[in-house]
C-alpha cells in the first residue's frame, strides 16, 4: 500500500476503530469479515486486535517535537490563519527548530519534516497564497466581508474583548510641497485657476490608532531623512504629544512598526 496523506490516515484509523468495535460486539466474530467490510488489510486488523500500536503511535517517541509542542505549533498556525496572517513555511520550520534547540538535544530538522508534520496534522495544509492586489480587487465582495466580520466576532466573544480595548491602526502618507485641490477666490471669468506650490515632493507618513470607544492615541510622524532635523519640530508645542522618527524615503518598515508598538501603542495602553 502506498503512503497515505494526513486525511486518508485519519479515515483509515476510523475504519480500523469501527472494525475493532464490530469484531468485539459480534456474536460470531471474524477478523477477515470485519476487515473486508471496512476495506482494511486483514493483517492490520489482526495486529491491532493483538494489541499492536499504529505506525503513528509507534513512531511518536522518535519525533523531534513532543506531542504537546506539535499541537501548540498547529494551534499557532490555525490562530494566525484565522487572524488573516497565514504563516510562511519557513517560519513554521523556524519555530520548530527553536523548540528543538531549547531542549539542547543536538537534533536538527530533516528535509522532509514539514511534509510529515502536515501528514500528522490534517487540520492544516499548505496552499499558495494570493497576491495582495487580488485581495484588494475582492475587497468589496459581500461574502468575504461577512466572513471577515464573522471571524472578528468569534475572536471578540472568545476573548471577551471590550470596545475600549479594540484599536484600529492605519498609516497615511502626505506629499509635502504639493498643493491639494481646493476652493479659492479668483476672477469670475477666469477658467481653471492654478495654485502654485514648490514641488519639493518630500514624503511624510503618520501612523495613527483609535479605539472602539473613540479614544485616539498620540500619532507617530515619520519624516524623510537620515537623522533628526531641528526644523521638523519648529511648529511643535510643548503640550503636543507625539513621537517622531525618520526613514530614507519617509515610509514605514518593520523596524518602525515595532518602534510604534513600543513607543506609542504599548506606552499609552499598558495601564488600561
Amino acid at each position: 500500500m502506498g503512503r497515505l496523506k494526513g486525511r486518508q490516515k485519519e479515515e483509515r484509523e476510523e475504519h480500523i476503530r469501527l472494525a475493532i468495535e464490530r469484531y468485539q460486539t459480534s456474536k460470531d466474530p471474524s477478523i477477515r469479515e470485519c476487515a473486508e467490510t471496512f476495506n482494511i488489510p486483514y493483517s492490520t486488523l489482526r495486529d491491532r486486535l493483538q494489541g499492536k500500536s499504529s505506525r503513528r503511535d509507534s513512531h511518536r517517541r522518535q519525533q523531534l517535537l513532543s506531542e504537546h509542542e506539535e499541537k501548540s505549533v498547529v494551534a499557532w498556525c490555525i490562530r494566525m490563519d484565522d487572524w488573516g496572517f497565514p504563516l510562511k513555511l519557513s517560519l513554521v520550520k523556524e519555530m520548530a527548530a527553536y523548540l528543538i534547540k531549547k531542549r539542547n538535544s543536538g537534533h536538527k530538522l530533516g528535509v522532509h519534516w514539514l511534509g510529515r508534520f502536515l501528514d500528522r496534522n490534517p487540520e492544516i495544509a499548505s496552499r499558495f497564497s494570493s497576491r495582495l492586489e487580488r485581495q484588494r480587487a475582492f475587497a468589496d465582495n459581500p461574502i468575504l466581508l461577512k466572513d471577515y466580520f464573522r471571524l472578528l466576532q468569534d475572536v471578540i466573544r472568545k476573548y471577551n474583548i471590550l470596545p475600549k480595548n479594540t484599536y484600529n491602526m492605519d498609516e497615511k502618507g502626505f506629499m509635502m510641497g504639493i498643493a491639494a485641490k481646493c476652493k479659492i477666490i479668483c476672477r469670475r471669468a477666469r477658467k481653471n485657476p492654478r495654485l502654485t506650490h514648490n514641488g519639493s515632493r518630500e514624503w511624510v507618513t503618520v501612523i495613527e490608532a483609535v479605539s472602539g470607544a473613540g479614544e485616539a492615541l498620540p500619532p507617530m510622524v515619520i519624516n524623510q531623512g537620515m537623522a533628526h532635523y531641528k526644523g521638523w519640530y519648529a511648529g511643535v508645542k510643548g503640550d503636543d504629544i507625539a513621537t517622531f522618527s525618520y526613514s530614507p524615503k519617509g515610509w514605514t518598515d518593520s523596524f518602525l512598526g515595532m518602534e510604534w508598538l513600543i513607543q506609542n501603542f504599548d506606552k499609552f495602553t499598558a495601564d488600561k
